[in-house]
């Protein structure tokens, strides 16, 4: 597919959100935390003042469009999110965004697998090459999304 291409809408497993001008796609099996993490970065995010929504919880609606990978959330559960222990809360959202990379987790009590090459990891997702960001299990939420943080950090400064 060119990047002129559009590809069809496809719905996967998987949280978005926006923090600044950076979309986020968090990939993971079921109980990896991608949820936590994603309140964690939108706590975070309004602390630092910054623009902060959530796109979509659990069930994510991704395409490509020019060469850039769109997330959609899904309409009835727009701007929920779980949090585990509390159950479904209301946050702020967005309808979509361009993502700019994407995290991958492990889950709890598993580890993520070494990267063997020397290059940068990246995700092919719809056909869109993304940097890839992939956290441990051994470390909690928010240390993950201190991590996170720092990524978007590098990407804002190299936007300037």
């Amino acid at each position: 597919m060119s990047a002129c291409e559009t590809a069809a809408p496809e719905a996967i497993h998987a949280t978005a959100l926006v923090i600044r001008e950076t979309g986020i796609l968090v990939r993971g099996a079921s109980g990896s935390g991608k949820s936590a993490l994603a309140l964690c970065l939108l706590e975070l995010a309004r602390q630092r003042r910054w623009f902060a929504a959530l796109i979509g919880d659990d069930r994510v609606i991704i395409r490509s469009e020019y060469g850039r990978l769109i997330a959609q959330g899904v309409r009835n559960i727009e701007g929920m999110i779980e949090r585990r222990g509390q159950g479904i809360v209301k946050v702020d959202a967005t309808i979509d965004a361009v993502i700019h990379f994407a995290v991958d987790l492990a889950p709890f009590g598993e580890e993520m697998r070494r990267i063997a090459c020397a290059e940068a990891p990246v995700a092919d997702i719809a056909g869109v090459t993304l940097p890839l960001f992939a956290l441990s299990a051994r470390i909690s939420s928010m240390e993950r999304a201190f991590a996170v943080i720092d990524e978007i950090d590098k990407i804002c400064i190299t936007r300037k």
